[in-house]
């Protein structure tokens, strides 16, 4: 089983760091042609078959890059504001193909906490514009801007990635062309991650068999008319 594959088909990443499923192979810089019986690189337009040690010599390439980019980013330092993912990428942009949506996923993989798993332009957008947050034109620093948020609301990015999915309409304007959700319709398990402030409050929420939110001003929780409406409210409060 190749990267390639793990990052675009495997059911299980996909349901965990989303999908990049869709356009073309070429998208991946090489790929064995099966029509031609043949390694190819270049694009639909200009297709370019590779010799054997042609591809070889391309395929690592490609993972020195890969490995090249992990090493920038594991050694970089603390990244705490668009100011610092800029200053990274300063160091990352002469890796070929750096905001391509694969290569994205698989350094999202890497670093979970760096990086939110939106890699196509239209969620990114979608997702920045809804937090009030003007996008960066970089689309490998806009997947940083939305892992701020999710640190600030002190929670995973993956996790923030799944609310998004199941409470947007996402899924139902566009297909898995190269721009991913977290939202799965066949899940039949749902889960929510909860972070009390101590293990005082934590003791009280397990005896009362409660949750402490810390967000008063909405109120009385179970008055809220929908569930819908109640994550809006929630994401609404962890903007603020």
């Amino acid at each position: 089983m190749n990267l390639c594959y793990v990052l675009e088909m495997d059911k299980d990443m996909r349901e965990i760091f989303g999908s990049i499923a869709g356009g073309v192979a070429y998208k991946f810089g090489l790929f064995f042609h099966k029509k031609t019986q043949s390694w190819t690189c270049g694009s639909p337009a200009k297709p370019v078959k590779l010799t054997e040690n042609e591809a070889i010599q391309k395929a690592e390439e490609i993972r020195n890059d890969l490995v090249a980019g992990a090493e920038i980013i594991s050694s970089f330092g603390p990244l705490n504001s668009t100011a610092d993912y800029e200053q990274l990428y300063k160091q990352l942009e002469h890796i070929s193909g750096i905001n391509t949506v694969w290569r994205m996923k698989y350094y999202q993989m890497l670093f979970p906490i760096l990086f939110a798993p939106f890699y196509g332009q239209d969620i990114q957008l979608d997702v920045l514009h809804f937090l009030n947050q003007t996008p960066s034109e970089i689309p490998f620093i806009r997947m940083g801007q939305i892992a701020l948020f999710s640190k600030k609301c002190n929670i995973p990015g993956i996790v923030f990635g799944h609310i998004w999915g199941r409470s947007t309409n996402h899924n139902n304007k566009s297909n898995d062309s190269e721009t991913n959700t977290l939202s799965d319709k066949k899940h039949k398990l749902h889960y929510w991650m909860y972070t009390v402030f101590d293990d005082t409050s934590w003791m009280e929420c397990q005896q009362k068999e409660i949750m402490v939110l810390g967000m008063d001003d909405i109120g009385d929780y179970s008055l809220t008319i929908s569930k819908n409406l109640l994550l809006s409210l929630l994401l609404m409060n962890w903007m603020m």
